[in-house]
């Protein structure tokens, strides 16, 4: 082939590119954790299932890189414990998938999501992972609960009961949607003609919820509802309709106290767990080839 054959042709590939044609995301390599490529197309992935997308979001430029930069970050330590749970041998079945994945919601398929198969496996394999490495934690002797409620004096001296109202929603985005509707007066916790599934009010023991419930709930005063809480495998929002309280007794103490520090302890070695995989696993990240301005965390050294 002759040299100006050559030269045209070259000149011809970079006229091409220089007209706009986009790269194949599925190529772009983004990162590498433990010497697998995570490409654009794995990230956007991820952006979506968690409901992120740039041509139906309303945060401006800056506030999207923000929450996608933190995704990203979330995305980066999920896998090392993804790949940690593999190592450890942790499986999930189609059938625990099967009850776990709801069917993708009408936003969801405007997403180009059809399932939420993966998320649920992969959301079921992280929980098999930290219910395991609490299991590892020993259970705490009779002298450790009584300090650890000598640490904790007044927070189990009375038995308190909530009642609160539920509300649940599909998605994240629905349920910040109407918490800034009930809010700004526009509509009634009750109303669920928008979105939202509303449930009767329900007295429980505030030591029977969630972490989650009771940490969302737990300032609020009567009447008050709460910002959006993932957990029980939906999105809710919960209303606080009033709080009792009455003596505890000393075996319930102790039991309360048992459990507490048994989840304290499971999660202080979930999050050490953490901090060793992100301490001695190979991960690069190629942030000039993200498709936003990655921002790093304010804690970050």
């Amino acid at each position: 082939m002759g040299r100006s054959l050559r030269h045209a042709l070259v000149l011809a590939g970079l006229a091409t590119l220089s007209c706009g044609e986009s790269p194949d995301p599925n190529e772009v390599v983004v990162a590498s954790i433990g010497g697998a490529s995570v490409s654009v197309a794995d990230l956007d992935a991820y952006f979506r299932s968690n409901l992120i997308d740039d041509e139906q979001d309303s945060r401006d430029r800056g506030q999207l890189d923000r929450v996608k930069s933190r995704l990203f970050d979330a995305f980066i330590d999920e896998q090392l414990l993804v790949d940690e749970a593999h190592r450890m041998g942790i499986e999930v079945s189609e059938e625990e998938v099967d009850a776990d994945a709801p069917a993708a919601s009408e936003l969801q398929r405007s997403l180009g999501i059809e399932s939420d198969r993966l998320l649920a496996r992969r959301r079921l394999l992280l929980s098999k992972l930290e219910e395991a490495v609490a299991r590892r934690v020993p259970a705490p002797t009779e002298d450790d609960v009584r300090a650890w409620l000598a640490d904790h004096s007044g927070r189990h001296a009375t038995d308190v009961r909530l009642t609160i109202r539920s509300r649940r929603f599909d998605t994240m985005r629905e349920a910040w949607d109407a918490v800034r509707r009930i809010r700004g007066g526009v509509e009634k916790f009750e109303d669920a003609a928008s979105a939202g599934e509303v449930a009767a009010a329900v007295e429980l023991d505030e030591q029977a919820v969630s972490p989650e419930v009771r940490s969302a709930v737990g300032t609020l005063e009567p009447g008050a509802v709460s910002e959006p809480v993932s957990v029980y495998g939906g999105v809710f929002l919960f209303r606080l309709e009033g709080r009792t309280a009455g003596e505890v007794d000393e075996g319930t103490l102790v039991s309360v106290g048992r459990e507490e520090l048994l989840r304290e302890r499971g999660r202080r070695a979930n999050e050490e767990l953490l901090r060793e995989l992100r301490a001695t696993s190979k991960v690069a990240i190629y942030d000039r080839r993200l498709p936003f301005a990655y921002l790093p965390p304010r804690d970050a050294s």
